[in-house]
């Protein structure tokens, strides 16, 4: 091995999904320690996939700290990355042995966040998370779609809530005869 060059372990997983390649792909690199920022970019591109984790030590005491890449750049918390580094994680003995759950904490930059792990009878992990703060962006603001119309004949809606939750519907434009 050439002097300098460092060498990482990684994972390929499918997420939400038990067939292979079937589910949203995900880099996991369950040892990141050493890695720059810039290096993490070049590896997220590498694999172009849409997320890649990079776990490390934690650093305010809980279970491990995990940053999320896209191709493009850092982001603060995403869902199937978290999902796919905990089960990755429990499948491959790093959190350590447990029976039939286990509830671990990430640090990110959006703040900890809380996942349950499940041991589901088929030997699968399963995983709930709740993310680190809700999303807050104002009142009720109406998203139109009219090219939608010229393409499918059929309107489709959005609207955030005042939670924040992304709300969409279809419906079809009546014909008139």
């Amino acid at each position: 091995m050439k002097q300098g060059v460092m060498r990482h372990r990684f994972f390929i997983c499918d997420v939400f999904t038990d067939t292979r390649f079937g589910g949203n792909q995900l880099a996991v690199l369950p040892d990141a320690a050493g890695l720059s920022d810039h290096q993490m970019q070049q590896i997220t591109r590498g694999f172009n996939f849409a997320e890649t984790t990079f776990v490390l030590p934690p650093e305010s005491g809980h279970s491990r700290r995990v940053r999320i890449f896209t191709p493009a750049c850092e982001v603060p918390f995403a869902g199937h990355p978290n999902v796919g580094t905990a089960a990755m994680l429990a499948a491959h003995g790093e959190l350590g042995e447990f029976g039939e759950s286990l509830q671990v904490t990430f640090e990110e930059t959006a703040g900890p966040v809380p996942i349950t792990i499940r041991r589901r009878p088929d030997g699968r992990f399963w995983c709930e998370l709740a993310a680190p703060e809700a999303l807050s962006l104002g009142a009720t603001v109406p998203v139109p779609a009219p090219k939608m119309r010229h393409v499918t004949g059929r309107v489709q809606h959005h609207e955030l809530d005042i939670a924040g939750n992304l709300v969409h519907w279809w419906h079809t434009k009546q014909k008139s005869e």
